[in-house]
């Protein structure tokens, strides 16, 4: 292989996917998947990322603190919610007022995102596309080893079950859009499209040469110098 100037080998197995521990990788792919529509975020509205940048390094404020606001914030939304369904209801009744009735929609729209918990239901959106690719991960039947192959210009990935190179598709390094390390794994995104690639499946190569192999193509998002959210 080195005379194709081979920079990595993966080969996925269910024997090593059922190796690694389910809940713990969810975790960490939904983590990644939020990262990389950060990343993407970031490619697309560099001047809003800046502004949101400037906001993190504001030094955070007590829990005490947090809770107290919180607290004023859900108040303030529930306040918000029956003025926008006044103000709605006023709209859509005779002589209705088009104005009103945006503004109410629009009010109560707001009052249920504060209420619900904007935050949390943004992380749980990954949850489920997590879970997805998680199951379609540990539903590989035993007998097929599918493999990931990268050399300087591309991605080779292929099903060698039978021995030889089958359903073969090469996706070159430009079409590379980012990638997310994690402790387990490697999540690389490309072409609207993504690969989970754990670890413990690296059967040629090393993960600092890999590692050092993605910067050099793409983005990389490094999430292994703190743990899994599981929020």
């Amino acid at each position: 292989m080195g005379e194709y100037n081979m920079e990595a080998i993966f080969e996925i197995t269910a024997d090593r996917l059922q190796a690694l521990p389910q809940k713990e990788l969810n975790n960490q792919i939904r983590c990644a998947l939020e990262m990389r529509t950060e990343l993407l975020s970031r490619q697309r509205l560099p001047g809003t990322w800046k502004t949101v940048d400037y906001l993190r390094r504001v030094p955070r404020a007590s829990e005490t603190t947090l809770k107290k606001r919180r607290g004023r914030t859900q108040v303030w939304a529930v306040v918000c919610l029956m003025l926008g369904t006044l103000a709605f209801l006023a709209g859509t009744a005779e002589p209705k007022d088009f104005l009103m009735t945006v503004i109410g929609a629009v009010s109560i729209c707001l009052s249920f995102f504060h209420l619900m918990g904007g935050r949390k239901k943004q992380k749980e959106s990954f949850t489920e596309p997590a879970r997805r690719m998680l199951d379609s991960l540990f539903t590989l039947p035993e007998t097929v080893t599918l493999r990931a192959y990268f050399s300087i210009g591309e991605m080779i990935l292929e099903d060698i079950t039978s021995g030889t190179a089958e359903n073969r598709r090469l996706i070159p390094c430009e079409a590379f859009e980012c990638a997310v390390e994690t402790d387990g794994l490697y999540l690389l995104a490309y072409a609207g499209k993504g690969i989970i690639l754990p670890k413990n499946c690296l059967t040629d190569g090393t993960d600092e040469r890999f590692r050092a192999f993605l910067n050099s193509r793409t983005i990389v998002a490094d999430l292994t110098a703190r743990p899994a959210d599981n929020s």
